[in-house]
């Protein structure tokens, strides 16, 4: 009767072949999963900073009937004076998420004011 020997040389190169042929697999369908889920992470955090942004803008133009705006322009020989941009009723809103800005359009009454571009610091 033959002793128990073990595996031979042959026995061992085949298991490994197997082994990475389903450590192949396995990866490749794995890592879409991973990037994919990246993806989704960054685009929620792109939504949710714009919807604050919107919510800061839309706080601050509701608490007030006129906002002063202060700008310094001096090749439009401006005089000093304090500029006040009158609230309107907003009819439609539009936000468009690009990869490297952020794009607002509105309409107020018959006129349709925008695009207008946040550009995001990446």
């Amino acid at each position: 009767m033959l002793a128990p020997r073990g595996f031979t040389l042959i026995e061992t190169i085949i298991y490994l072949a197997l082994l990475s042929v389903v450590l192949v697999g396995v990866l490749t369908i794995s890592y879409p999963l991973f990037v994919g889920a990246e993806h989704l992470a960054d685009a929620s955090l792109d939504q949710n900073e714009a919807a604050f942004i919107l919510a800061k803008i839309n706080a601050a133009v509701e608490s007030s009937a006129e906002i002063p705006i202060e700008f310094d322009a001096p090749f439009l020989n401006w005089d000093g004076e304090p500029l006040n941009a009158t609230r309107a009723p907003v009819k439609a809103f539009t936000l468009f998420d690009h990869a490297s800005y952020i794009e607002v359009e509105f309409d107020i009454g018959t006129e349709h004011i925008g695009p207008v571009r946040f550009y995001k610091h990446l």
